[in-house]
């Protein structure tokens, strides 16, 4: 492309918050509607690829769309569904695929400080050993990828162990530090991990008892 050309660029993600804001917007109504409708939508177009054989295509494709940002817009859409919803779920493991993504390095440091805590947390989580950066983020592709084209109840259950060992090596980097500000924020943090964990369990749960929508 020459200097003089236009570059054509993504237009920038608009959040929930700041669509609601614009004078004669989509409703809350339609919006949930329309998370619930995509997110099924998504689900359902993977998994019958997945039934074709073309399952390793399907996951190449999503993990390409969740590192080039093409899932940004209807994560955005879902970011407000409620943590017991389908759309709601999906936004919490596109949320942590993402982080894991844009600080390998310093979660690995964190997981393992949390993995010693509880054996069974380790094995669900099923990151190899030891929880090196590369690691963990093929471990969170193959998590994401599972959710969309196998059981998304047992890619659940493995996100939220992966959210405890987080929060508790979280937890164990608190008390070594002697920084106030980071200590407060490594305690925010872990807090905030355990919630997400209980979160992904409850939505395990109601999937495989088919309540999840």
């Amino acid at each position: 492309m020459s200097p003089d050309q236009p570059r054509h660029r993504r237009p920038a993600s608009l959040t929930a918050a700041q669509a609601d804001q614009i004078p004669g917007g989509v409703s809350p109504e339609v919006r949930s509607e329309v998370a619930h409708d995509t997110a099924r939508a998504l689900l359902a177009g993977t998994r019958s690829r997945a039934r074709q054989g073309q399952a390793a295509e399907v996951v190449r494709r999503l993990v390409d769309l969740v590192r080039t940002e093409g899932l940004e817009d209807l994560a955005a859409l879902w970011s407000s569904s409620p943590a017991r919803s389908m759309p709601g779920t999906l936004w919490r493991l596109y949320r942590l695929h993402t982080w894991v993504h844009a600080d390998p390095s310093g979660l690995a440091r964190t997981y393992e400080a949390g993995i010693h805590t509880s054996e069974y947390l380790e094995l669900v989580a099923g990151v190899p050993s030891p929880p090196g950066p590369d690691e963990l983020r093929d471990t969170l592709d193959r998590i994401l990828s599972g959710a969309f084209t196998g059981d998304l109840a047992v890619a659940l259950d493995r996100e939220a162990a992966v959210c405890r060992i987080l929060a508790f090596g979280s937890g164990h980097q608190a008390s070594d530090d002697a920084d106030p500000q980071l200590v407060h924020d490594l305690t925010r943090r872990a807090a905030g991990l355990l919630r997400t964990a209980d979160e992904l369990s409850l939505a395990a749960a109601l999937e495989r008892d088919g309540h999840l929508d």
